[in-house]
């Protein structure tokens, strides 16, 4: 288990030997790669595999001092509707080397704050998947939204559920007012209540929450605080992540005083406090960071011996092609996996030219 270890892109968090080979490429290289992804491609086509979609909005209206991930920060909501359009084009561009018979059967929504975008434009989007895609229906198919709960009301709630989505992913990070302070992440109480009963009422199929270990300003004490009130709402699975400080690389985290971090130590017994609190309630730990209730898919799946593990991590889906869309996404099939650009500019620019946003190689043992 890391202690005070990175929250990193997915695909490098949960599996560090994996390496991210930059753009920097000589043109055969750029060639030999792109050739890769459009053999990958018409693999998954050829032989009808089933899909999962992580789709990526990377805008937030405010910052969050521990964020590491890409993210576009702004107050002008009129930017996510041209982003949608990208979006669209990359939705057109990239379902043409698929098969119309190929079930999506995941949907991962995240970002940013993927309800950073308006009402209208999330029912576009989901519209436009269903016009390119071969979507499981609703009830069926495992469609996960994350929520930030400062930006999801009843109405934004029941619209995500209206439009096929069932699972939700809140992003809690720490209930303890200091901690939130430090971070720039200030939501109440009564705001992650209200998304949690709201949720409930809509009948989400699964409410998974984040929390981090490693924060300014954590201490035991408090933490514990935040972990009795998550049992309080039984969510389905709970992720844990650790922080990393990490401010030559990311310059929001200069914000952060490094004076105010946890030891080692009293991150470890942090995580300790919460595995034995969760194992007391019934959790399931999946992994090393993850915890679920027995009966949900993911701790079935491994009572059963069929979960897997792709580049976003542990899934019950590891049958599927899994294929990112936005700047930022990640992608995998087979051995063969790959990054968009993570700069909007040079993600609008590719797409505006009908291709592919592939970028970055991902290499690593078992790609």
């Amino acid at each position: 288990m890391p202690v005070c270890g990175p929250d990193i892109e997915p695909e490098t968090a949960r599996n560090p030997a994996l390496q991210l080979i930059a753009g920097r490429l000589s043109p055969d290289q750029s060639r030999a790669d792109l050739l890769a992804i459009h053999r990958a491609l018409r693999d998954s086509r050829q032989h009808k595999r089933g899909l999962s979609l992580n789709l990526y909005i990377p805008f937030c209206a405010n910052l969050c001092y521990y964020c590491e991930r890409c993210r576009v920060i702004t107050k002008d909501r009129s930017q996510g509707d041209r982003y949608l359009e990208l979006l669209e084009q990359e939705i057109r561009i990239l379902s043409r080397h698929l098969d119309p018979g190929q079930r999506v059967e995941q949907i991962y929504l995240g970002g940013g704050t993927p309800t950073f975008l308006s009402h209208a434009a999330l029912r576009r989007l989901m519209d436009t998947l269903q016009k390119h895609f071969n979507l499981l229906p609703g009830e069926i198919g495992d469609y996960c939204v994350e929520i930030d709960p400062r930006e999801a009301d009843w109405a934004t709630l029941g619209l995500l559920r209206e439009i096929g989505f069932n699972r939700i992913s809140i992003g809690l990070q720490a209930l303890d007012p200091a901690v939130q302070q430090a971070l720039n992440r200030l939501q109440s109480h009564e705001q992650l209540q209200n998304t949690v009963d709201a949720a409930r009422a809509l009948r989400f199929h699964a409410i998974n929450i984040d929390i981090m270990i490693g924060l300014p300003k954590q201490r035991p004490e408090g933490f514990a605080t935040t972990v009795e009130t998550l049992l309080q709402w039984l969510p389905e699975r709970l992720s844990v992540s650790f922080y990393q400080h990490r401010p030559e690389q990311f310059s929001n985290q200069r914000r952060i005083n490094p004076e105010d971090l946890p030891s080692a130590e009293c991150c470890q017994r942090m995580f300790d406090d919460l595995q034995c609190a969760l194992t007391r309630a019934g959790y399931h730990q999946i992994g090393e960071q993850a915890f679920a209730r027995p009966d949900d898919p993911l701790a079935m799946a491994e009572e059963d011996g069929v979960l897997t593990r792709n580049i976003r991590g542990l899934t019950t889906h590891g049958h599927c092609d899994l294929l990112g869309l936005g700047v930022c996404a990640s992608s995998q099939i087979g051995p063969t996996a790959w990054r968009n650009h993570q700069q909007l500019f040079s993600y609008q620019q590719t797409v505006g030219h009908g291709e592919l946003p592939a970028h970055n190689m991902l290499r690593g043992p078992g790609l």
